[in-house]
């Protein structure tokens, strides 16, 4: 999946492309669906797609690239919803997760597959539960990555919870907060 922010010099919303039933408003992700304003770009590059539903578990293979683009692109779950959730191995370069909201585990991310960061951040998520900042229960591999200012409501841990194996290289977990036990 690349996001395109620039259209002939013009900004315009990020396109899906590459990956078919993206562009379905039903998907969570879709180029209509998650906007609330016309443009989601900001004059100093930041775009931002932000979710008005719980996303589409990502059930098949799929890798989201940022790099492509000059612009940042953010996904926020808007203080309402996760922000992604996969059961199939998923990779994400170069983006950011926001204000993702649950119940329970994973305010920005639950990983029920093999994870895959590079140059992600992702912050300013909670939950009332385990792992706000991502819960993973595959493998993970997370490089040149921020896990920050997440918070567990009555939870266990306040930045991210990995149930199994976990290689980080050059990854910062800072600023995050639990009421039961780790913030790491």
């Amino acid at each position: 999946l690349v996001l395109d922010v620039r259209d002939g010099g013009e900004f315009h919303r990020p396109r899906a492309r590459e990956h078919p039933g993206l562009d379905d408003p039903a998907h969570g992700l879709a180029v209509e669906h998650p906007f609330r304003d016309e443009t989601g770009c900001t004059a100093d590059n930041v775009c931002t797609i932000t979710l008005t539903g719980d996303p589409t578990v990502v059930s098949e293979e799929l890798i989201i690239d940022g790099s492509a683009n000059a612009a940042i692109i953010t996904l926020s779950g808007n203080n309402q919803f996760r922000t992604m959730e996969n059961t199939a191995p998923l990779t994400l370069i170069n983006l950011t997760l926001t204000n993702g909201y649950t119940l329970y585990d994973g305010g920005a991310i639950v990983a029920r597959a093999a994870l895959t960061l590079n140059g992600v951040t992702k912050k300013n998520s909670r939950a009332d539960w385990l792992g706000v900042g991502m819960h993973s229960d595959g493998v993970a591999y997370v490089s040149n990555s921020t896990i920050s200012n997440n918070t567990a409501g009555t939870g266990q841990v306040g930045g991210a919870w990995f149930s199994a194996a976990t290689v980080m290289t050059n990854t910062t977990i800072s600023g995050n907060t639990a009421s039961k036990a780790s913030a790491a």
